[in-house]
């Protein structure tokens, strides 16, 4: 996910599903807080795609 999110230069959702693979490898409990901004974040389609869309 995080290689995804670089890609299309998603940096800020990037650096969030780093902290949540991290933390998940080390057998720890994502916070609420992180999950919650990530899903705000990844529920919005960026700028670069609606202009695809729109062309």
């Amino acid at each position: 996910m995080k290689g995804a999110c670089a890609t299309v230069g998603a940096t800020r959702e990037a650096e969030l599903c780093r902290r949540a693979e991290e933390i998940s490898r080390a057998g720890g409990v994502v916070g609420e807080a992180l999950l919650e901004e990530l899903e705000t974040l990844l529920s919005q389609a960026p700028d670069w795609m609606d202009t695809v869309r729109s062309t």
